[in-house]
């Protein structure tokens, strides 16, 4: 019988030891054994800790090639003006809610160079301020909008 047989049998039995087997000896054993199984799972997780960060790096290199081959990339710069102006909803702009010719700037410098670039995004808004606060709070983005607003007819609504 080996020791593993040895000592089911001894705790199925109630028997305080086993003869022939030295219990301190054993536990040793099956201590180092522990330990070195702990320093292989330790080795494992590095190896996959590395690969899993080269999978997030390759995953994030195909995401931008992806990108590079979107269809949109190929539109030349007046036509991406034209829709990003025909995405504005008929009216005004109001510069502190959903405020498209700001999420536009957002998407990537391709489109924020566009989008500051195309002067009708930034010539129709509409003010409503609560109080003189708000006025003052609103001043940078209405100083934004008429210099990004350049030669274009400027519209604006003031909503008490």
């Amino acid at each position: 019988m080996d020791v593993d047989s040895d000592l089911w049998e001894a705790l199925r039995s109630n028997r305080p030891s086993i003869s022939n087997v030295n219990l301190r000896a054993e536990l040793y054993k099956a201590w180092e054994e522990i330990d070195e199984v702990e320093v292989e799972i330790r080795k494992l997780r590095r190896q996959i800790s590395a690969f899993e960060e080269k999978r997030d790096l390759t995953q994030s290199r195909c995401t931008k090639i992806l990108s590079l081959l979107a269809p949109i990339r190929r539109l030349p710069p007046e036509i991406l003006s034209k829709i990003f102006a025909h995405a504005l909803h008929p009216g005004f702009v109001h510069p502190l809610r959903n405020c498209l010719p700001v999420l536009l700037t957002h998407v990537c410098s391709y489109w924020r160079q566009i989008a500051l670039s195309t002067s009708a995004l930034w010539a129709s808004l509409v003010v409503s301020p609560y109080d003189d606060e708000e006025i003052v709070r609103m001043r940078p983005i209405l100083e934004s909008f008429l210099t990004r607003s350049g030669t274009a007819p400027l519209s604006t609504f003031v909503d008490f």
